[in-house]
Formats: C-alpha cells, sequence, structure tokens
C-alpha cells in the first residue's frame, strides 16, 4: 500500500538554473557539494561552466566531487552538454581537465565526445595526445565508428602541422583510420558479397584493396583464398599484411615454400622467412622496396643474412632513398654483401651513408655536395659534425676549392666551408683557378646561423647568426693573385729582354 501512495505521489518540482547557481556559489560546503552533484545531471551547458570552476577549488573535496559530477554529464549524451565539453576539450587552458576529460570521455557512450578524443590524437600538447592514445586502446573498433569518420577531416589537416611530431602521428592515423571506414562502409552497405570484394581486392586504389582484404577476413569465406593469395604479392605493405591476416583466419596452407615466404614476410615475421633461405628472397625484396621506412630497413637486414647476390642491384638503388634508416641500413647491407661500387657516385654515397668521412673525403671536389648534405642534416649531432668538418679540412684536391665557394654564402654550413677553403689554399693555393682565387678574395659578409631544439615541435630551429671572420682566406687568395703576378711580370720582363736585339 505504501508502495502504492509512493508510486502515485507528486513528482518533486525540477530545479530551475537561478536555484541552482545560487546553491553553487554558497557559503555552506554541504549545500555546494549538493550543488555540484546535482550540476552533473542538469541538462544547460551553463552547468558545465561552473563544475569546471569547481574543479579548480581550493577545497579538495570540492575538486574531487566535481570531477565526478563532470563525469556524470557526459553520461547524459544531452548534445548542449557534449558541446560544452567539446569545447573544453578543444580550446581549455587547463591542460589537467582537458586530459581528466579525455580519460573518460571516450567511454561515456557520446559519439560527440567521442571524436573529440579521436581527434586528440594529434593534440598540441604531448600528454593529452598520450592519454588519448591509451584510452582509445580501451575502445575496440573505435577507428569503425561514425565518430572516426568525423575526425578524419582533422587529422587529414594536422599532416602539415608545424610540430613535426604531430604531422608524423597524423601521417600514421590517416590511413588506417580510412582503411578501416572504407571496411565499414562496405560491410553495412550490403554490397560485402563474396564478388564484390574480390573485385574490389583488384582495384588501383590501394585503400579499397586493404579494405577489402581485411572485409574479406570478417567474412571468413574460403572461396576468397586464390584472390586474397595473390594479393601477398601486392604492391601495398598493408593489403599484404591485411590479406595474410585474412588467410591465416581462414586457416589456409601454402602451397610452395614460395607462397610461404610471402606470407611470413607480410605478417613480419622476418627469421622464419630467413630460414627458407634463397625461397625467400623474392618476397623480402617486396617488402624492401615496398613498405613503410622501418619494415624496409629490417627486410634489407635480412636479405643481407641471406647472403643473396640478387639483393645487391635493389639495395644499390636504395642508397638514393629519402629516408636516412633506409639508406643507411642499404649502405651497411652492400659492405656486408662485399660489393664494390662501379663509380665514384656510388662510392661516395655509400661511404657517407656509412660515415665513413675520410672515405667520401677522399674523392677530392666530387664529394663536396654530399658531405655538405650530411653536415646539414647534423646540427643536432655535435659529434658528427665535428667529424665531417675534420674530413673537409683534410681535403687536398684543388678543384674541391671551386665547389666550397658557394657554400660560404649558404648559412647553414658557411663556416666550415671557410675553414676548409682557408686549409685547402695553405696547401694548394699554387694549383687553384685564377678564377675562384678572385672569386674567395670577393667574398663579404660571411654568415653562419645558429640552430638551438624546439622543444614545442621537436626540431631544430635558427637561433641567431654569427659574422665570420674571413680575412685569412681573403689574404691568403690574395696573396696568391698576387704572386702570380709578380710572377707574370718577371717572365714578360725576361720576354723582353730575349728580344731585345
Amino acid at each position: 500500500m505504501e508502495a502504492d501512495q509512493h508510486s502515485t505521489s507528486p513528482a518533486l518540482p525540477t530545479m530551475s538554473w537561478e536555484m541552482l547557481e545560487k546553491s553553487l556559489a554558497h557559503p555552506n560546503t554541504l549545500v555546494r557539494e549538493k550543488a555540484i552533484e546535482s550540476a552533473g545531471r542538469f541538462p544547460d551547458a551553463r552547468a558545465v561552466a561552473a563544475l569546471q570552476r569547481a574543479v579548480c577549488d581550493e577545497d579538495s573535496r570540492i575538486r574531487s566531487i566535481a570531477a565526478q559530477a563532470i563525469v556524470e554529464a557526459m553520461m547524459q549524451h544531452e548534445p548542449a552538454i557534449d558541446s560544452a565539453l567539446v569545447e573544453i576539450l578543444s580550446s581549455g587552458t587547463d591542460e589537467d581537465l582537458r586530459i581528466f576529460l579525455v580519460t573518460h570521455a571516450a567511454s561515456s557512450g557520446s559519439e560527440t565526445l567521442l571524436r573529440e578524443v579521436i581527434v586528440r590524437l594529434v593534440d598540441s600538447n604531448v600528454a593529452t595526445r598520450a592519454t588519448a592514445e591509451l584510452a582509445l586502446k580501451e575502445r575496440a573498433g573505435w577507428m569503425l565508428s561514425a565518430a572516426a569518420a568525423a575526425a578524419l577531416p582533422v587529422i587529414d589537416t594536422a599532416r602539415s602541422s608545424a610540430d613535426s611530431t604531430v604531422a608524423a602521428k597524423a601521417a600514421t592515423l590517416l590511413e588506417p583510420m580510412q582503411r578501416a571506414q572504407l571496411r565499414r562502409t562496405m560491410l553495412d552497405s550490403g554490397v560485402a558479397t563474396i564478388l564484390a570484394l574480390t573485385a574490389a581486392l583488384r582495384s588501383v586504389n590501394a585503400l579499397v584493396r586493404a579494405a577489402a582484404a581485411e572485409a574479406l577476413q570478417q567474412t571468413a569465406d574460403a572461396r576468397a583464398l586464390p584472390v586474397l593469395r595473390e594479393a601477398l604479392r601486392d604492391a601495398n605493405e598493408e593489403v599484404r599484411r591485411a590479406a595474410a591476416l585474412a588467410l591465416g583466419t581462414l586457416k589456409w596452407q601454402p602451397g610452395t615454400e614460395e607462397d610461404l615466404a610471402y606470407f611470413l614476410v607480410a605478417l613480419g615475421r622476418w627469421k622464419a622467412a630467413l630460414t627458407l633461405g634463397s625461397g625467400a628472397v623474392d618476397a623480402l625484396l617486396l617488402a624492401a622496396t615496398r613498405s613503410n621506412s622501418e619494415n624496409q630497413a629490417t627486410a634489407i637486414n635480412t636479405l643481407a643474412e641471406s647472403g643473396s647476390v640478387r639483393a645487391l642491384s635493389p639495395l644499390v638503388k636504395l642508397l638514393d632513398s629519402p629516408h636516412a634508416p633506409v639508406r643507411k641500413t642499404a649502405a651497411q647491407g652492400l659492405k656486408t654483401l662485399e660489393w664494390v661500387p662501379v663509380n665514384s657516385r656510388q662510392a661516395i654515397t655509400h661511404a657517407v651513408e656509412l660515415e665513413d668521412w675520410p672515405g667520401a673525403v677522399s674523392f677530392g671536389a666530387d664529394a663536396i655536395a654530399p658531405l655538405m648534405a650530411a653536415l646539414k642534416d647534423s646540427h643536432d649531432q655535435p659529434e658528427r659534425s665535428g667529424m665531417i668538418l675534420c674530413s673537409l679540412i683534410a681535403l687536398d684536391d684543388p678543384k674541391a676549392a671551386d665547389a666550397l665557394v658557394p657554400y660560404c654564402r649558404d648559412g647553414q654550413v658557411a663556416g666550415t666551408a671557410v675553414a676548409a677553403l682557408d686549409r685547402l689554399l695553405e696547401r694548394t693555393a699554387a694549383e687553384v683557378s685564377a678564377e675562384t682565387l678572385h672569386a674567395i678574395s670577393q667574398l663579404k659578409n660571411v654568415v653562419q646561423f645558429q640552430f638551438s631544439m624546439d622543444p614545442a615541435y621537436g626540431r631544430l630551429v635558427r637561433k641567431g647568426m654569427e659574422l665570420i671572420n674571413i680575412d685569412d682566406l681573403r689574404a691568403r687568395a690574395s696573396a696568391e693573385i698576387a704572386r702570380r703576378g709578380e710572377l707574370d711580370a718577371l717572365v714578360s720582363i725576361a720576354s723582353n729582354e730575349g728580344e731585345t736585339p
């Protein structure tokens, strides 16, 4: 009976914002605590602003209650509340609060808040990025969500961020997120038939191919085995890996040693592939030339261990890779395989990547450009820079003077160029061309840039410049010009005297 009476009793009147606002400012701590708890359930964005202030309160208990109230506010899934929380996440200045929100927002059930957590993966704050990554690890399949689709434009834009760590993270995220969204579309749109997916696996678009392979793994249909086997040789490593994972799900058994090698390499099982000997070379060569730089380097090392001479030509080409780790690993692999360069360009490049600076400088003028490029990449490595400088100072090729002069006007390496030129003229001034000597004597206002590491962007930035004293260098050039002038005059006098009757 009491239960019936309770169920039919009139509901308590809803608290107005004005009443709640007064309670939030009440001098009595207990009243404020109850008001903060109520604010976490209040469907008004103004309550979020009040809670934001409360988490900075001097009273630790108030801060704790306010934090829990914010978590409760997240669970409301009210658009206005979500928008207010997004505003804090995107532009709030309290990093501790932002990190707290990121920690809980991913599991709140709100697609709006989930999107904002995904966006925080490319946040300017390192701790916020790390928190977002950890929070999303605990939410399986987040890349397939509508929130991830909504976050894609922000991730794409972040690839051109001035902060190199943010740009790198965005570049790493973009492709797998796009692939996951394509897979979601394929599986949810009703077109995920075996025929449609196997056709997609032959698309000209690598993202489509990888998404199709992942979708085929989920369908687990054995009819996809032949096309998945072909995909182990795809030019794109993500397609190869997705195909290998799908084949593993389907309990596929390789029919040949070659198939097994492509399967193992696609999964990154390098040591197992190496045991196959020559049968793994083609698969390793594909990985060495068509993978991300880290996997390229690992594949190159594995090829070198295999001792196959078939690896030589591809590894020589990789000496020109845009990725420093790949070039270095290729050079080391070629050394292991006892490769002999066929021309000076190859020999210099090989020596530079092995950091054999004396070996590179032994080629004289031809080594200047590669050595200067290496020096520009070494501003944050004093020991390496010093070794390159010592090698350049040891130059004894008079033709190198002509190659060094332009670098005296390059603020990144001007100091080294001047030092190398000065020592070179000291030893070989008599053999340097007159044109080069005149160019040296006319040098003015030579400056060397100063660099420092910017912790905000994780890269070297110019912090100033230093004027280089070139008096000695110009004096050497001028002295040699004068010496030649005097010599020419003596020769002329001698010639004239010989013609006197």
